[in-house]
């Protein structure tokens, strides 16, 4: 198999992605890179992990520093529970954002039929409603 070269943020991106798939919460996840059982994820659990999580990957001592370095928020050299949370919600939430921005930005074509009919739901949601919840309130009959 050759060898993966990536950059650190599609390291990150592929870990994650893998961790989703791969275990059923966050704190299994965690455990799962916590081959060392001590309640935290060092330099050489991550590297052990990412070598198990994605096989073929070619990543530079460096570029593994960088990667530990973007969960280790306190820079002691470990990745705690805390951390490794935060840095998983934050990244999700700075996916969110760029996935709201993009809908905003752009003036979607519609493709199929469908793309067509869900544009004029939101251009008639957008026209009777301040917000997406004081819609789906008004056709809510079972609330």
């Amino acid at each position: 198999m050759p060898a993966m070269v990536k950059s650190v943020d599609e390291v990150e991106e592929m870990l994650r992605s893998k961790l989703y798939r791969r275990f059923g919460n966050l704190q299994q996840a965690f455990r799962g890179l916590d081959r060392s059982n001590n309640g935290m994820i060092t330099l050489r659990d991550l590297k052990e992990s990412l070598l198990t999580l994605l096989p073929g990957l070619e990543l530079s001592d460096n570029d593994l520093e960088m990667l530990a370095a973007r969960f280790d928020a306190t820079g002691n050299g470990v990745i705690t529970w805390a951390e490794f949370l935060d840095r998983l919600r934050e990244a999700e939430t700075a996916a969110r954002i760029q996935i709201a921005r993009g809908w905003e930005a752009h003036a979607l074509e519609p493709v199929t039929p469908a793309d067509e009919v869900l544009m004029r739901v939101k251009a008639k949601v957008d026209e009777h409603f301040s917000s997406l919840r004081e819609a789906f309130l008004a056709i809510d009959l079972d609330r």
